[in-house]
């Protein structure tokens, strides 16, 4: 809860990736791209309804997802 008495928009534990053996790999601040930006970028791929082919390839120095029809 911040100074105003909101919730956050996100709880921090539904956000996780799942790896190929099926365990979950759940959003970490201050753990690298692996426990924070991977979990982050995969939670907003799926809630934002993107397309694989839109994602950039991992360790892409950039954007992680890019929509030819939208700017």
């Amino acid at each position: 809860m911040n100074g105003k008495k909101s919730w956050p928009i996100i709880d921090i534990k539904e956000i996780y990736r799942i790896e190929p053996d099926g365990r979950k790999t759940y959003m970490a601040f201050g753990e690298g791209v692996y426990k924070q930006g991977y979990p982050f970028e995969d939670y907003i791929g799926v809630h934002r309804n993107f397309k694989k082919a839109e994602r950039m390839p991992y360790g892409f120095e950039t954007f992680d997802y890019f929509s030819k029809e939208k700017l």
